[in-house]
Formats: C-alpha cells, sequence, structure tokens
C-alpha cells in the first residue's frame, strides 16, 4: 500500500540500499544539470546584451565613416568641416558612453575589465572543472584607435577614414565571437537538457513503483486472505454442524 500511495520504489534505506544510492547520485546530477542550463540561458541572455550594445557601436562607426568621407572632399569650406566635426565629436563619445555603460547585472561587459586575463566563467556542467569562459575585449574609444581622429581638416578627415575602418573590424571581430560563443551556449543547453531528462528516466526505473504490479500484487494478496477468511469460516460451520449432530437440543 505504502508503495501505491508514494508512487516510490523506494521510500526508506531498507527498501534497496544500493538502489537508494545511485537514486541519491542521480538526482544530485539532475538537479546540476537543470541548474547548469540555467546559467548558459543566463550567459546567452549577458551576451545578447553585449550583442545589442556592439550594434549600436557599428551604426555610430558607419555613420563616423560617412562623415569622414564627407569632409576629406574638397568641395567643403572650412565652416562646413567645422559644423561636421560637432556630430563626429559628440558620436565619438557616444561610443565610449556605450562601452563604459554596457553592463550586466552590474558586471560591465565593453570597459576591457573582463578581458582574456579575467574572463567570465560560466558553470555549464554539473560538476567541477565543467565551465567555460567569456572573454570581451575593451571598445573603448582610446583603445578602437580613435582618440584623435578628427574631421576638422581635409587631411585629418582623410587619416580618420582608415582609423575608423580598423575600429569596426575591431568591433565585428568581437561581436563575431559573441555570436560564436552564443551558438555554443545554445548547444550546450540542448545536451543539458536531454541528459538531464534521460537521467531522470533512469532515476525512475531504480526509484519509482511499477503501479499496476504493486495494484496487482495488492488485488492477489487480497484474493488469498479472502480466500483463507472463507476456509475458516466453513470450518467454523463445520465444527458447529458436528457439534449439534452429537448433542442435538
Amino acid at each position: 500500500m505504502e508503495r501505491i500511495a508514494t508512487g516510490r520504489r523506494i521510500n526508506r534505506a531498507a527498501d534497496d540500499p544500493s538502489g537508494l544510492a545511485i537514486s541519491e547520485r542521480m538526482k544530485a546530477q539532475i538537479r546540476g544539470l537543470r541548474q547548469a542550463s540555467r546559467n548558459a540561458q543566463d550567459a546567452i541572455s549577458l551576451l545578447n546584451v553585449a550583442d545589442g550594445a556592439m550594434g549600436e557601436m557599428q551604426a555610430i562607426l558607419h555613420r563616423l565613416r560617412e562623415i569622414s568621407v564627407y569632409a576629406a572632399t574638397g568641395t567643403l569650406t572650412n565652416e562646413d568641416r567645422a559644423a561636421l566635426q560637432m556630430e563626429f565629436s559628440e558620436l565619438i563619445k557616444g561610443l565610449d558612453d556605450i562601452a563604459k555603460n554596457t553592463n550586466f547585472n552590474t558586471i560591465p561587459l565593453l570597459d576591457g575589465s573582463r578581458g582574456e586575463d579575467k574572463p567570465l566563467m560560466i558553470q555549464i556542467g554539473a560538476n567541477s572543472g565543467q565551465s567555460m569562459d567569456i572573454a570581451l575585449g575593451s571598445l573603448l574609444v582610446k583603445d578602437l584607435g580613435l582618440e584623435n581622429a578628427s574631421v576638422a581638416t581635409q587631411e585629418e578627415a582623410d587619416r580618420a577614414i582608415g582609423m575608423i575602418d580598423d575600429a569596426l573590424a575591431k568591433v565585428s571581430t568581437q561581436r563575431a565571437y559573441v555570436g560564436a560563443k552564443t551558438n555554443r551556449l545554445e548547444h550546450t543547453i540542448d545536451n543539458l537538457e536531454n541528459t538531464a531528462l534521460n537521467l531522470t528516466e533512469a532515476e525512475s526505473r531504480i526509484a519509482d513503483a511499477d503501479i499496476a504490479l504493486e495494484i496487482m500484487n495488492m488485488v492477489s494478496a487480497q484474493i488469498r486472505m479472502q480466500a483463507a477468511l472463507a476456509m475458516i469460516a466453513q470450518a467454523n460451520m463445520a465444527q458447529q454442524m458436528i457439534l449439534q449432530l452429537l448433542w442435538p437440543k
């Protein structure tokens, strides 16, 4: 009855000591795998934040390049370039703002504080040592090589084009890195979920009761008990009949 009520074949250690030990180890692994899957999902969210910020930085860099190409032509006056320089300078500041202020759960992502020397460690498995690193380099203006970029003169505008191309390449490389890490994490999550599901099924086969079998055993026991009670009742009736024959009233 207890197995039917709980649905578990092992309700106490005495039911199956070795089976209980195996079941508990599997439970620990299952819970660890599910938490690792949540860790990987959080890491994907972090990478999505970084990817969105870098996408905006690329849009700014494209505009900066457009301004530089425009300012490099000889048909503009110094006053024209001064107006372009105002927008150029503000966009450069905007790049730095994004690099400094992009964070996930207060963790800075694009200021270089989580680079190769201090990467983010993501636990992606149920056991010790099962982790992956995410290293995000600095995309601050000084590290993009744009600290001295200017379009105030035709010559400076011409140089700025090459500087911006280098900055675009750096941002694009880091964005590709983020995309590759995201794809890896998505496959990791699929594997963790499949492993957890298979372990859950295995643990169930060890510790869960076969309800149909348990009900059949219970019904069989009830039938045997009822048969035994019926035989006892018949024996008692036979004794009464014999007594009545021997000592009739």
